[in-house]
């Protein structure tokens, strides 16, 4: 057979792809198409605008009505999206954060079905659960709607007598120098509130002996030391505990860390206070902002039964409660704290007890007061620090923020400084500690028609880790700028300034029962009060050193090429001459 002519077998294989163009160019689409519903979800962005509907149960379960049918995926991050069948999973298997879908559980009795346990991608953070937790997820909020009133006091605590406004504190021994300030500069201030100091048995067995304690009881009164009896009540919810089961009808809690700057007894007779009775003081954190993951897509409003509520976060480090007319609230806020099992801190859906009192106010309609103004920013500048303890040159401090916030400065209605919140670095009683609230840093922004909103959503709070000799700085950074810092006055700065003095005046006292132990040989096996420090400066002499090395590296490196290069231009052949050495340049 004749062969065909050269050219035509040359074209041969252009002309194969050419007319196989279209089939390749179909194939890479549906390639594509594939590997976008396979992954789906994964591909798209959460959608903020996303409403979470689940069913809702009305009854608790029993273990013949209920059942659990499994976890029903869907794409998109969206719980109400289009099935995605193939990402189904059974009843115990793991649900992880960046999952969407529900659980189907159904009632045996009724064969009604429920989807309940909404999830978008980010509904949960750092947490896990599965659907077989659906039906202690849908009891909750029915338990919670009948849970129990708070009993009033009994006769036999009641240690003041016709003592109707007070001051609570949950204590513990790691801030007895911090609450002896406290007490000494409301004392100091002329107020002579009653107050209450709730501790756990079991952290504080000294109580008739400690020195801090023993001198607070017999010099600054009134004032009782109260045991918690409910084991429950430990770490952060000692603070609803103490609040419902206080002697006083009207009760001002302070952390045990916040520092007065004036007497507070006004609050109990301010307007906002007798309108609603309760004063709730904002957070730093809005939806848009939360380290907390608290945003209209969390879990957590399925979780306690109620819709998402635009507005700061609470920072509960002081509140002022009217118990009996807050009852229903209060026996809810106690359910969130105390009851088992603790999903609300097993999901991660909010931090401690901050946001419990608000939760438990909006769902039983009980109305409180909002201070309108968010939190200025108390702290020190770069400047400072590089000048008091720096351990190298300031200039090696550039990648450093110009301003760290340690303290929260709340107002009152007014607008006025009320509270010095000091909750990222304690007061240790240590006699070397120095006054860091130099500085205040609060924001230009205007104020929201709504005061739940503060300053909006404009309105942000930056945190920075291991800076400026701190594990953390906070930063106000406001609508994408760096708000002003202003030095306080000199009324703001006696303030801290006093608490660390009567600070030190509680540490002196630890120190003298140490010395007289070691003495007489006994407790040996303690820790000595001095290591029991709250600044470590050095640690920031560990990023510090890197950057020196760093830069050693990097001039050495440069030094050396430069070297290199000019001995191999003096050495090679030029058209003219060689290049003269440096030296004769100089």
């Amino acid at each position: 057979m004749a062969s065909l002519p050269r050219a035509t077998r040359s074209l041969h294989p252009l002309r194969f792809l050419i007319e196989t163009r279209f089939m390749l160019l179909f194939l890479v689409v549906l390639s594509a198409g594939l590997v976008f519903w396979a992954l789906g979800d994964d591909m798209e962005g959460i959608d903020a605008s996303v409403e979470l509907h689940a069913d809702r149960v009305h009854a608790l379960w029993t273990d013949e009505t209920y059942q659990c049918l499994g976890w029903r995926a869907t794409a998109n991050c969206n719980p109400h999206g289009w099935r995605k069948p193939s990402r189904d999973r059974g009843c115990s298997d793991v649900i992880e954060p960046g999952m969407s879908g529900y659980c189907e559980i159904r009632n045996r009795t009724s064969g009604e079905i429920f989807q309940v346990m909404l999830t978008a991608c980010d509904s949960i953070k750092d947490k896990t659960f599965t659907c077989m937790e659906a039906r202690d997820f849908t009891d909750y909020s029915i338990r919670a709607a009948s849970a129990p009133a708070v009993s009033p006091s009994t006769p036999m605590l009641r240690t003041f007598a016709n003592a109707t406004n007070g001051i609570v504190m949950s204590i513990y021994p790691s801030v007895l120098p911090n609450v002896y300030a406290i007490v000494r500069m409301l004392r100091f201030y002329n107020c002579m509130l009653p107050m209450e100091l709730w501790y756990e048995p079991h952290q504080m067995s000294d109580v008739a002996t400690n020195p801090i304690l023993a001198a607070l009881e017999a010099n600054y009164g009134p004032l009782v030391f109260r045991p918690i009896a409910d084991k429950r009540a430990t770490g952060y919810m000692t603070k609803p505990f103490a609040v419902a089961h206080s002697q006083f009808e009207n009760v001002l809690f302070l952390d045990s860390d916040n520092l007065p700057t004036r007497d507070p007894t006004f609050l109990f007779t301010s307007p906002q206070f007798l309108e609603s009775g309760a004063i709730f003081w904002p957070d730093y954190w809005h939806d848009s902002s939360s380290p907390f993951n608290v945003h209209a897509r969390s879990l957590l409003w399925e979780l306690v039964d109620m819709p998402f509520v635009d507005m700061l976060e609470q920072e509960s480090g002081q509140l002022v409660v009217a118990r009996h007319r807050c009852a229903t609230a209060l026996a809810k806020v106690l359910h969130y704290a105390l009851e088992t099992p603790p999903l609300l801190q097993k999901y991660g859906l909010v931090w401690g007890d901050k946001d419990l009192f608000r939760l438990a106010w909006f769902n039983t309609s009980t109305p409180f007061a909002f201070v309108p103004h968010p939190p200025a920013l108390g702290g020190f500048t770069k400047d400072e620090y590089v000048d008091a303890v720096a351990p190298v040159p300031s200039v090696l401090y550039w990648h450093a923020v110009s301003f760290c916030g340690i303290a929260m400065l709340q107002h009152d209605f007014d607008g006025r400084i009320l509270f010095v919140h000091r909750n990222s670095v304690k007061l240790t009683g240590e006699a070397d500690q120095t006054p860091l609230v130099t500085h205040a840093q609060t924001s230009t922004l205007p104020t929201h028609a709504s005061p739940l909103l503060g300053h909006g959503k404009e309105y942000f709070i930056q945190l920075f880790g291991h800076t400026l000799g701190q594990k953390a700085c906070y930063v106000l950074a406001s609508a994408g700028r760096i708000e002003a810092v202003d030095a306080i006055d000199d009324s703001m700065a006696k303030v801290e300034k006093m608490a660390i003095h009567y600070a030190i005046e509680a540490g002196d006292m630890l120190r003298a029962v140490a010395r007289r132990r070691k003495e007489h040989g006994a407790g040996h096996w303690l820790l000595p009060f001095d290591t029991l420090d709250a600044r470590h400066t050095g640690e920031d002499a560990i990023p510090v050193m890197y950057w020196v090395t760093v830069h050693m590296l990097v001039g050495g490196l440069a030094g050396w090429t430069w070297r290199r290069r000019q001995r191999s231009v003096t050495k090679g052949p030029t058209l003219d001459r060689a290049i003269p050495p440096p030296y004769q340049i100089l």
